[in-house]
């Protein structure tokens, strides 16, 4: 195996591309060669971007066969993401797995809500009291690639038993419908049949791997696997950028591969940076393990500043936060005036509850600002109103709390549009729709003979409704339309499969975030930031702490499970808090790694700094470090001159703005009584 260990803006996808093409020149043909990303953009990208190279190695050696048949087979190469090619590699073995080739390969999503519906039943079919089952199944799901079993601790029992079941009942139902998890699961079936092995390699004998350092543990025991077979693997990654830890990728995978690794090279020059912003990150990587760490030298000629900003002083640290966010509302708005547009510039925060304080410290200096406020496509409020007006279809039972939610939802939006207190009082009632207005009833009734359509048929059905568009925004519309899209995509068996398809979707950390303006300041978290960069960068709130931990089980690195109130939990807990420390530095490193010409840090000091926080003061960039970076700030200090907000000019007036009709004598004003009076006067 040949690692690549890089840095930020060092070229990763570019290292790749060129260990293809020097494999198309020694003649490999493209078809036996596998590249392998995480997102289907950045495998197209890499496609894109190999088929130019082709294109240039044509140029350079015309009429070679090798470079012709590059050419011919770029379009139907695999580039590909690693479920992609678990797809490929397990309809190649297919028949010697058992394994119906044309098996389909469903949304990880989607999957999931079907395994939560599979929880409900078994949990009613045993007379079980749910209680904090669900949530626990649920997290068990979602923890299942961590390692290839559960290993259950005292008290957990019950609970890792109950999610074998749901999760075989799960397999039963779907068939040969496989979610990401799933192909996991058969990919380590295909690694204990040594003729499928070999047939695999057979077919993609070299293995190119991008962003290697977000693997979890079962890809990472797969492409060892394939190398162990005799494939050729060249992966280039991070570890410093390894940020996926609720995905279940764990750096351990990297580092494993950095130990056996027969050729280790770095990547070290980086192409994004100004020369003081690299000196800052080179500082900042020493607190890295040794072979971890990459010293970069900037190609770039520019010099560019780093500003590390403390808030000190008495006071509690929330006042100091609005001290620190108007100091950085100033700071942007001096490097504004110096020519740096706003939409060249970006906020990154650990946590969306430090935005709150931010925002209005923009609003309150005139600075522009686009945020990303983490609700997802599925979060927006005309697809919350479909899913309501669903559930409310579906509704045969009692009037709990969560149905009168949908209720509420739907007598409030786009649907009826009734005020507060129109509603209010129905809902108090056991059965609200005795106290609806007739027309109402008539509307629910209409939502009652959708429950037996073909689910698309009646998500459009709503959608399209007459009424309910009426009230929508263009904009709205639109989010719809591409809902419309998406779900047509999907295969639901019932209504409820859509239904729960728009929950998890909705609860999903991943799911788009949609941008709210595009001319001002980005304001997003650092997830959000991976793979971006900005000539300004600004990283807002050091002192941010974690939040505190309220999942009802734990799940260890080695897949032991532990219930909340045992003995066992607290141990699990902090071998698991221990792996999210060190992700919080590397989630630090990539915001900081943003910055192309400017990097501000702001931060106020607190008595419990946060892991943010505490890094810089292991840097020696503390609030009381005498360093030329770091500058103080009393809390109560007087704002910071700054240039004053720019507005665009004034348009020009028109040519006829400054005409004006003259002025004429006005009649004289009579009050009724003197007005007949003067029309009697001879």
């Amino acid at each position: 195996m040949r690692l690549y260990v890089a840095s930020a803006g060092t070229g990763k996808t570019h290292a790749l591309v060129k260990e293809l093409l020097a494999l198309v020149e020694r003649g490999v043909p493209l078809r036996r060669i596998a590249a392998v990303t995480f997102t289907r953009k950045a495998a197209e990208e890499l496609r894109a971007r190999a088929r130019a190279g082709v294109e240039d190695l044509l140029a350079r050696a015309p009429g070679a066969p090798w470079a012709e048949e590059a050419r011919r087979e770029v379009h139907g190469a695999v580039f590909t993401t690693i479920h992609g090619f678990l797809a490929e590699a397990l309809r190649h073995v297919a028949p010697l797995l058992s394994l119906d080739p044309d098996f389909a390969v469903v949304d990880e999503l989607l999957a999931e809500a079907l395994f939560l519906e599979e929880v409900r039943s078994l949990l009613y079919l045993r007379g079980l009291d749910p209680g904090p089952l669900p949530e626990v199944l649920h997290l068990l799901y979602r923890k299942r690639t961590l390692a290839e079993g559960f290993t259950p601790l005292p008290g957990a029992e019950e609970a890792v038993g109950l999610f074998q079941e749901a999760l075989e009942r799960y397999r039963r139902r779907t068939g040969e419908a496989l979610g990401p998890g799933d192909l996991e699961a058969w990919a380590l079936r295909l690694l204990d049949h040594p003729g499928a092995l070999r047939r695999v390699v057979e077919r993609f004998p070299h293995v190119l791997i991008d962003e290697y350092q977000d693997l979890n543990p079962l890809q990472g025991r797969f492409f060892q696997a394939l190398e162990e077979a005799g494939a050729e693997v060249v992966a280039v990654g991070d570890p410093k950028q390894s940020i996926y830890l609720f995905r279940n990728a764990r750096v351990e995978v990297f580092r494993q591969a950095l130990a056996r690794a027969e050729e280790v090279r770095s990547l070290d020059r980086t192409f994004r940076h100004a020369r003081e912003v690299a000196r800052f990150l080179n500082r900042f990587v020493a607190l890295f393990p040794e072979r971890e760490r990459v010293l970069v030298a900037p190609e770039r000629e520019e010099e560019g500043r780093v500003e590390v900003h403390w808030v000190v002083g008495e006071g509690d640290l929330e006042g100091k936060r609005r001290r620190e966010a108007a100091l950085l509302a100033e700071r942007l708005l001096a490097f504004h005036g110096e020519g740096y547009p706003f939409k060249d510039m970006a906020v990154l925060v650990r946590s969306r509850t430090s935005l709150s304080h931010l925002e209005a410290a923009l609003r309150a200096r005139g600075v522009p600002y686009g945020l990303r406020r983490g609700r997802s496509f599925f979060n927006r409020p005309e697809v919350r109103d479909l899913y309501h007006a669903l559930r409310l279809a579906l509704l045969e039972g009692p009037w709990g709390p969560e149905e009168r939610l949908s209720l509420l939802a739907f007598l409030r939006g786009p649907w009826v549009g009734l005020d507060l207190a129109q509603v209010e009082e129905a809902l108090r009632a056991e059965d609200p729709l005795t106290l609806l207005p007739e027309a109402v009833r008539e509307r629910l009734l209409w939502l009652k003979g959708l429950a037996g359509a073909k689910p698309l048929e009646a998500l459009k059905a709503l959608a399209r409704e007459e009424g309910f568009l009426r009230r929508l925004s263009p904009r709205a519309r639109a989010n719809l339309d591409a809902l419309l899209l998406l779900a047509a995509s999907e295969r639901f068996p019932d209504l409820e499969a859509l239904l729960e398809w728009l929950k998890v979707r909705a609860q999903d950390p991943e799911a788009s975030e949609l941008p709210e303006g595009a001319e001002g300041v980005s304001l997003l978290t650092v997830h959000a930031a991976k793979g971006l960069e900005w000539p300004v960068v600004a990283v807002f709130d050091l002192a941010r702490e974690d939040p505190p931990f309220r999942d009802p089980v734990a799940v260890g690195p080695e897949g032991q499970v532990a219930l909340r109130g045992t003995e066992a939990f607290a141990r699990v807990r902090k071998a698991w808090a221990q792996a999210e420390e060190e992700e919080g530095f590397r989630l630090l490193y990539v915001a900081l790694s943003r910055a192309r010409d400017v990097l501000l840090v702001t931060g106020s000091a607190s008595s419990r700094p946060g892991p943010w926080a505490r890094a810089f003061l292991r840097l020696g960039l503390g609030p009381e470090a005498e360093d030329p970076w770091v500058y103080r700030h009393p809390v109560g200090a007087a704002s910071l001159p700054g240039p004053p907000p720019s507005f665009p000019p004034p348009p020009e007036p028109a040519p006829y703005a400054a005409l004006a009709f003259p002025a004429r004598p006005l009649p004289r004003v009579y009050s009724p009584s003197a007005h007949r009076k003067a029309q009697e006067e001879p």
